[in-house]
């Protein structure tokens, strides 16, 4: 995971706004994904796709119920949009960028392994443990300052996955950063909207979810 900048815990807020509006529908199944790697709990797992269930929803609780031969990650429709540029492909660290050619807000993904994060006893504790690495700030002072929000889940547009936000501002820019732990697969997402002076990060991310910012959960066969 690499953090985009430290963060001063003065400049977090609270998201004071709608972050779960969304925009019309979602990507559609034909729309493609690039190859980030996934989390995954079972290196080779066995079964059939028919014997594993899929949730509906992945609220906080729901991530207890996982089954670990899933494997998860981003929804990347941005990779089709030419509303975006790739501006940093993926590291082989689970990190990658898009910034939107519009405003030159940057939109960060990050997925990968939490493995070597303190034990969470839930999926709202890990995804507190992750913001708190990616801002460098105190997991007590992300829980206090911290939303829970939502984003998209699976290709409906409809579902959503919950997520742990937090908004604020440092070196002329905004920012909104959510991330979900899922302590079944052992794995850990985050993404970041970054915009220059003069554009809402808050807005462009209410804007981007659920069609843009979205989990995928599905059987790892």
């Amino acid at each position: 995971m690499k953090s985009s900048h430290p963060v001063s815990i003065a400049v977090l807020l609270i998201v004071a706004v709608g972050l779960t509006a969304c925009a019309a529908g979602g990507p559609s199944s034909s729309e493609s994904t690039p190859s980030h790697p996934s989390a995954s709990a079972s290196p080779n797992p066995t079964g059939s796709e028919t014997d594993v269930p899929v949730r509906d929803t992945l609220g906080f609780d729901d991530g207890n119920d996982v089954d670990n031969r899933m494997q998860a990650q981003w929804i990347d429709a941005m990779i089709a949009d030419k509303d975006f540029t790739l501006s940093s492909p993926d590291d082989g660290k689970g990190n990658w960028a898009y910034t939107q050619n519009a405003t030159q807000c940057v939109v960060r993904f990050w997925q990968g392994s939490v493995a070597d994060l303190p034990a969470a006893s839930s999926d709202r504790e890990l995804s507190d443990a992750i913001l708190s690495v990616w801002t460098r700030v105190s997991p007590a002072d992300v829980t206090a300052h911290a939303a829970d929000g939502t984003v998209g889940y699976q290709l409906s547009g409809e579902a959503t996955a919950a997520v742990r936000i937090i908004a604020g501002s440092a070196q002329d820019k905004t920012y909104v950063t959510a991330a979900r732990g899922l302590r079944g697969l052992r794995g850990g997402f985050l993404t970041e909207v970054e915009c220059p002076s003069g554009q809402s990060a808050t807005a462009l991310f209410a804007a981007l979810t659920p069609r843009y910012l979205g989990l995928t959960v599905y059987p790892a066969f």
